[in-house]
């Protein structure tokens, strides 16, 4: 019977004795604890699918080989107009949204954080999303290491920059016919 109640989810369990009033207070107070424990963990996890849902920029997590995508925000699918589903299936969805220009300088970048020359990268390109826009894109990612600097994780932030690129290149201009 015991076996059977810790399985359905019973954090402790009480025998009958004489000392049974001296058992109840830590087993309660074990049980409180661990129910404090549980909605703390749960009001982290909300305040993050706030953060996730809200933000227009995405967040990223790949395994610590680099080799797929645990994690991309909503915001994905809003700038590279694809379903995140793709990328987690396999990274060619993502390499081949890279502008062929840029695609080298990315996977490079990407290549030296994940081969641990660098702790991480910081790279601006383009990508074309699924109707054949051009966005810009600026990609910062980071190398979580554990204790013995062995990589557990990439994380990083995808920010679409096209906006800026487009004043940027109309501020060019207003200086070249000022000249």
């Amino acid at each position: 019977l015991t076996v059977e109640m810790m399985q359905l989810g019973a954090l402790d369990f009480i025998l009958k004795d004489a000392a049974l009033p001296d058992l109840v207070a830590p087993i309660v107070m074990r049980g409180l604890d661990a129910l404090t424990a549980r909605r703390s963990l749960v009001d982290s996890q909300t305040r993050l699918r706030y953060i996730c849902e809200t933000i227009r920029d995405v967040f990223w997590m790949m395994d610590g080989h680099g080799e797929r995508f645990l994690f991309v925000s909503p915001a994905f699918e809003t700038i590279w107009g694809f379903p995140a589903k793709h990328i987690y299936e396999s990274l060619d969805a993502w390499r081949e949204a890279i502008v062929e220009e840029d695609r080298s300088k990315v996977l490079r970048g990407f290549a030296k954080m994940r081969n641990g020359m660098e702790k991480d990268f910081d790279e601006v390109y383009r990508i074309r999303d699924k109707l054949g826009k051009i966005r810009w894109i600026r990609d910062r990612g980071y190398a979580n290491c554990g204790a013995d600097n062995e990589i557990l994780i990439f994380t990083g932030i995808a920010t679409e920059i096209t906006l800026y690129k487009e004043l940027e290149r109309q501020l060019l201009e207003v200086a070249e016919r000022e000249r």
